[in-house]
């Protein structure tokens, strides 16, 4: 099986992903807003960050100099690899509806800025962090295209650390929005859709 197939399609969805974070970043930026209450320790953000570049890291390894990271491969079958291809194109579309979804609205983990919408449309109209589901699909399809638990295993790190943000960003959510956003939590899922209402 060629892996250069596996390594290209890891670095197209690892770009299309960047550019669509980068993109809305500085649309976020473009807009202002002075930041109102932060929630997330800097620890919890610098923990955040490193795991972030090791994650990427990791991936831009495997794609560069993938032998380096042999000791770290996976047996995988090629079907679960062509699955991995698959799931990172349906990431980097859910990725996409996400920001696209937060527009102006997005910023960092547990911050609130001036004049931030309470967002229920889009991927938000079911889950509450839709951002964070995404994160583990990505780690799921990036694990498959390397067979490389490394790869897969920062991306998973990152994930885990970036959702244990989730109660501290409610807990905000809830100081800024007060009864819309308890109403909101109850007919939504927190990573996935609530199967009743």
């Amino acid at each position: 099986m060629n892996d250069a197939i596996f390594r290209g399609s890891l670095a197209l969805v690892s770009g299309l992903l960047t550019v669509i974070r980068l993109f809305y970043g500085w649309r976020a930026r473009q807009r202002g807003g002075k930041v109102i209450a932060r929630r997330a320790s800097w620890g919890r953000t610098a923990v955040l960050y490193l795991l972030g570049g090791a994650a990427a890291l990791a991936s831009i390894m495997y794609i560069v100099a993938p032998k380096r990271l042999g000791w770290a491969a996976l047996r995988l079958p090629a079907w679960a690899r062509w699955l991995g291809i698959g799931l990172g194109g349906v990431t980097v579309h859910l990725f996409g509806w996400v920001h696209h979804t937060l527009g102006t609205n997005w910023s960092m983990p547990a911050e609130i800025k001036e004049r931030q919408m309470l967002i229920t449309s889009g991927p938000y109209r079911w889950v509450r962090h839709p951002m964070y589901t995404t994160i583990f699909l990505w780690a799921v399809a990036f694990l498959l295209m390397s067979a490389n638990w490394l790869v897969g295993g920062a991306w998973f790190g990152l994930g885990l650390v970036a959702s244990a943000v989730v109660h501290v960003e409610e807990v905000a959510l809830i100081d800024t929005f007060g009864e819309a956003y308890r109403v909101y939590m109850r007919r939504t899922g927190r990573f996935l859709p609530r199967l009743r209402p």
